[in-house]
């Protein structure tokens, strides 16, 4: 259960980060609230496109503007959460899993599920 809560933090801080970020290195607070619309589609972020691919692919629903603005955040939360609760379950039966906090772990998960992820909603 600790594992799912720290997924759900970890994601909630990487996400107020990444709108820190983006807003302090000039980008415009405007533009990074703009909602996607059909041409940007190669502007969007992973979360959406991958929102996308799923709806698309399993239920033949092609997400609008509103679906889409509500399904990045959850693929992206869903992600994280699970993160968590597979490193608390990892770490639960496997205390070597936390060998440098974690870290390596995290690097892992990074390279198989978030990069796996953009290669395949880019690839959709």
């Amino acid at each position: 259960m600790a594992g799912v809560v720290g997924g759900m933090v970890a994601s909630w801080a990487m996400d107020r980060f990444q709108y820190w970020w983006l807003s302090f290195g000039g980008g415009d607070e405007r533009k990074l609230q703009q909602t996607p619309n059909e041409e940007m589609d190669q502007e969007e972020p992973a979360t959406v496109r991958t929102a996308s691919a799923f709806s698309e692919g399993v239920f033949g629903h092609r997400l609008t503007v509103k679906e889409k603005e509500i399904a990045g955040p959850i693929v992206h939360y869903a992600v994280g959460t699970t993160a968590g609760a597979v490193y608390g379950l990892a770490a639960e039966y496997e205390p070597d899993v936390t060998t440098l906090s974690g870290i390596p772990f995290g690097a892992a998960f990074w390279l198989v599920v978030d990069e796996g992820s953009l290669a395949f909603a880019w690839a959709c």
